[in-house]
């Protein structure tokens, strides 16, 4: 078993419409109770919405049999050289990130918006200049592009059977097709992301059981699974942010350790606004993460020992208050 020491040294059901309703959808994660972030929140709340519902809104789009088009294209580049170029998401994404999806929509279009952003992030904790940056959130938004040639498939409400699931495991190379159909539109490392972001670093990966996928692959892998594990599917529950983390950790033939150890700085364990209780048995809520000690984060005391609202909940940082640790997640509904 991986040890966390060891990586820290070495279509839709009901279609939306139009952005309004996307953004509605969306607004509906600023409701957290807290934020630690310094300067204007709300600002910075009201970025992270419109960049998730562009995305998601192009996503609607694009998502379609043979929908993908040069207006789409130049579209989708605007909204990544933003993503690339904003630089105070901080702990608001995370927020926006753990929200459920909506209950009359299909997964994959807010699975695009999260794995996209949440990649860029990623890549920024590994010091990624923009124009890598740039390909890399081509390459997250495009990487499950092969499936809208099978979505009858992809959008089924159960555990797919071994002969359609081993259809699924094409997708990546149709992908590549799609996007090699639009002569320069794609460099070769956006191509190389959506041909190899389910392969592994131990060969079990497809669709060609590669061992060197590209380090911007690794992290769009790294980061679809995280993402998929922490949503509930129909064929499941979601699991709670530390049960997925500790599923990435221990499995050693998925990536490499420097991008399993940089998901973890920028996600941590606890992520923004987690009910957790603490070992003196009071509740808290996850107010911001710790990026160099992702298992202490910040919080805020918000009920006593015996469940008593405390009118004035105490900020504590577990990080420089070492006598108060987690004790366990209250509010996952997951695993």
């Amino acid at each position: 078993m991986i040890k966390i020491s060891d990586i820290f040294d070495k279509h839709k059901k009901n279609k939306i419409e139009n952005k309004e309703k996307a953004k509605d959808l969306i607004s509906k994660t600023t409701d957290a109770p807290v934020s630690y972030s310094e300067g204007d929140q709300e600002s910075v709340s009201l970025q992270v919405i419109n960049i998730t519902t562009n995305l998601i809104d192009l996503a609607l789009k694009i998502y379609k049999p043979n929908a993908l088009n040069l207006d789409l294209i130049n579209k989708l580049k605007n909204c990544i050289n933003m993503l690339v170029e904003f630089k105070n998401l901080e702990d608001d994404f995370l927020k926006v990130f753990f929200k459920d999806y909506p209950e009359d929509s299909t997964y994959l279009v807010y699975h695009i918006a999260n794995t996209s952003i949440l990649s860029l992030e990623v890549a920024k904790t590994l010091k990624y200049d923009n124009e890598r940056l740039f390909y890399l959130g081509l390459g997250a938004f495009l990487h499950k592009i092969g499936l809208t040639t099978i979505l009858d498939i992809t959008l089924e409400d159960s555990q797919l059977e071994q002969a359609k699931s081993e259809k699924i495991k094409t997708h990546p190379l149709v992908g590549s097709k799609i996007l090699k159909e639009f002569e320069k539109e794609f460099d070769s490392t956006t191509i190389k992301i959506v041909e190899q972001s389910f392969e592994r670093i131990d060969k079990s990966g497809y669709p060609l059981g590669i061992d060197e996928p590209i380090p911007e692959a690794q992290i769009v892998n790294i980061v679809q699974v995280y993402e998929s594990l922490v949503h509930k599917r129909n064929y499941r529950e979601k699991f709670n942010p530390l049960k997925a983390m500790k599923i990435i950790i221990e499995d050693k033939g998925f990536v490499n350790n420097k991008i399993k150890k940089a998901l973890i700085e920028r996600v941590g364990f606890y992520p923004p606004n987690t009910l957790v209780l603490l070992n003196t048995k009071e509740e808290a809520i996850v107010i911001a993460t710790n990026f160099k000690n992702p298992l202490r984060p910040i919080v805020k005391k918000i009920s006593t020992q015996n469940k008593i609202q405390i009118t004035e909940p105490k900020i504590i940082n577990l990080a420089k208050d070492t006598h108060f640790y987690i004790e366990k997640i209250l509010t996952q509904n997951g695993q």
